[in-house]
């Protein structure tokens, strides 16, 4: 079994939430999005994973620093903007490349868009459907990735999920033996 790190660094609406399910599944104790974060003498506070690697970096610190130890995967935490500072601050990590065909993709986040207008407490920065930002993006993401960890095959693996993807690429990367269970498949639309 592969004991370092796990990221994802696909975007979001490409399985995320499902391999983070997948992850935890097999042991790698995952952190999707967000968490709950606990200080003694204060409430429990909601913390995006995007915001804590902010806090850290302004610190001088790994990006997941607070969570090393606890916590060995990490999926939707806009991985898809550093994958090249994380190889460095977590040398022998594995780094997954989720995606899923572009038109679908580009449908499911028009609709997280619409989702985030209609709610009065949104105060993130997903506000505006682009599509052909996020073509290009997208593609560029893909490219970019694959020329990085060009043979590096036991350190990368892109997985489309809604296609079907699953247990056999994961578990290869991993090294762990495939589960019984169906693979989990959240969020399907």
């Amino acid at each position: 079994m592969h004991s370092g790190y796990v990221f994802n660094i696909g975007f979001n609406k490409c399985g995320t939430t499902s391999l983070s399910a997948a992850l935890n599944l097999l042991g790698v104790a995952t952190l999707h999005h967000q968490f709950t974060m606990t200080v003694a003498g204060e409430p429990p506070r909601i913390v995006r994973l995007c915001d804590l690697w902010r806090a850290n970096q302004q610190q001088g610190r790994r990006p997941f620093f607070g969570l090393d130890g606890q916590v060995r995967g990490y999926t939707d935490f806009m991985g898809e903007n550093c994958f090249r500072l994380l190889d460095e601050a977590y040398p022998g990590s594995k780094f997954i490349l989720t995606v899923r065909p572009l038109e679908d993709w580009l449908t499911s986040r028009e609709k997280h868009v619409e989702r985030n207008l209609r709610r009065p407490d949104y105060s993130g920065g997903f506000v505006k459907v682009d599509r052909p930002g996020w073509t290009a993006e997208y593609w560029s993401h893909i490219e970019d990735t694959g020329r990085f960890f060009a043979g590096r095959p036991n350190d990368f693996l892109v997985m489309d999920i809604p296609s079907g993807h699953g247990w056999d690429p994961l578990c290869r990367l991993l090294e762990e033996a495939v589960p019984e269970q169906p693979f989990p498949w959240g969020n399907k639309t």
